[in-house]
C-alpha cells in the first residue's frame, strides 16, 4: 500500500496500474468477464473532444500501451506498444505540479467506479473524463482533457482501457477538479468533486481506525451507494450499515463522512 500523503508521481501511478487501484475490490459475483473492444474501437473518434489528440490503448495487464493515432499534439510518443513506464516517465515531467493529485485521484478512482457502474448494469456503457495540466515547452500552461473508456474486465477487475488525451487550452486552462461518468447511451452523467480529495504533499495525515466491515462500507459510500444500497451488497441490515457509519466518524474524530473518506484516500484506503 502506498501513502498519497508523501507522493512521488511515477512510483504512485504505476502502484495504481500494477494493482489495478489501491481500493479493495468488495464486488460480488467476480467471476464475470467482459469485452468490447472492437466496438469502442470502431467508434473511438466520436468520443474526441475538438482539439489536437492522442489516443492509445493502456494494457494493465501486459503493463504496455500503444498510440493508435495522435492528431497534431505535440509530444512526442513511441509508434509501437511500449512498456507503460515511458508514459509514466513522461507524464511525471510534464504534469503540473498542482495537478499531480488530480491525476494520481483520477486513474486510481477509474478501475473501482468503473466496476461499480458495471456491475449496475453488466455493461460498461460509460466513459470517463477528467483534465489535467501541463507545462509545455514554451513555458506555458496547457490544459488536457483525458477520456477513459474500460475495453476489457477479467474477474471482477478492469484490464484494459481505450484512452485518448485531448488539448482543449482554446477553451479553458482552470482546473475545474472534476472526474465525470458520462453514459452513451442514456446520456446519465456522474460527477465527483476531486477537489475534496486531492491534497498537499506535504499533508500529514494522521492514522485511521477502521475495521474490515468498516472499511468495506467506506468503499461503498465512496463508489456513490446509499445506505439501502450498501445494506444490499453487503447482505447486511439498513441499520447495520448506519451503525457503522455513526462509529466510523466518532472513533476516527471526524465531522462526516466526507472527512474520513479523504482521510482513507491519503493514505491509499480508497
Amino acid at each position: 500500500m502506498i501513502d498519497l500523503a508523501t507522493t512521488d508521481f511515477i512510483t504512485d501511478l504505476t502502484y495504481i496500474y500494477k494493482n489495478k487501484g489501491l481500493g479493495k475490490k468488495i464486488i460480488s459475483n467476480t467471476d464475470i468477464s467482459y469485452n468490447q473492444s472492437n466496438t469502442i474501437l470502431k467508434q473511438s473518434s466520436s468520443f474526441n473532444y475538438l482539439g489536437p489528440t492522442v489516443d492509445f490503448i493502456i494494457d494493465v495487464e501486459k503493463f504496455t500501451f500503444l498510440v493508435l493515432k495522435n492528431r497534431g499534439v505535440n509530444l512526442e510518443f513511441p509508434t509501437v506498444e511500449s512498456d507503460l513506464s515511458v508514459l509514466i516517465k513522461n507524464l511525471d515531467l510534464i504534469t503540473l505540479k498542482q495537478d499531480i493529485g488530480v491525476y494520481l485521484y483520477s486513474i486510481n478512482k477509474l478501475f473501482n467506479y468503473f466496476i461499480y457502474l458495471f456491475y449496475k448494469d453488466l455493461e460498461c456503457n460509460y466513459r470517463s473524463s477528467f483534465t489535467f495540466r501541463i507545462n509545455n515547452s514554451k513555458g506555458m500552461i496547457n490544459q488536457f482533457m483525458q477520456q477513459n473508456i474500460p475495453l476489457e474486465i477479467k474477474n471482477g477487475q478492469i484490464t484494459k482501457f481505450y484512452s485518448s488525451i485531448t488539448d482543449i487550452s482554446h477553451i479553458s486552462t482552470i482546473q475545474e477538479y472534476k472526474l465525470s461518468f458520462f453514459n452513451i447511451i442514456n446520456k446519465d452523467i456522474h460527477h465527483i468533486d476531486i477537489k475534496k480529495f486531492t491534497y498537499s504533499p506535504t499533508d500529514q495525515t494522521p492514522e485511521i481506525n477502521l475495521s474490515e466491515r468498516e472499511l468495506e462500507i467506506l468503499i461503498q459510500i465512496s463508489n456513490g451507494l446509499n445506505a439501502k444500497e450498501i445494506a444490499k451488497e453487503l447482505s447486511i441490515s439498513t441499520e447495520t450499515v448506519n451503525k457503522h457509519k455513526k462509529n466510523m466518524i466518532k472513533k476516527n474524530s471526524v465531522n462526516n463522512l466526507i472527512q474520513l473518506a479523504t482521510k482513507a484516500i491519503k493514505k491509499g484506503l480508497l
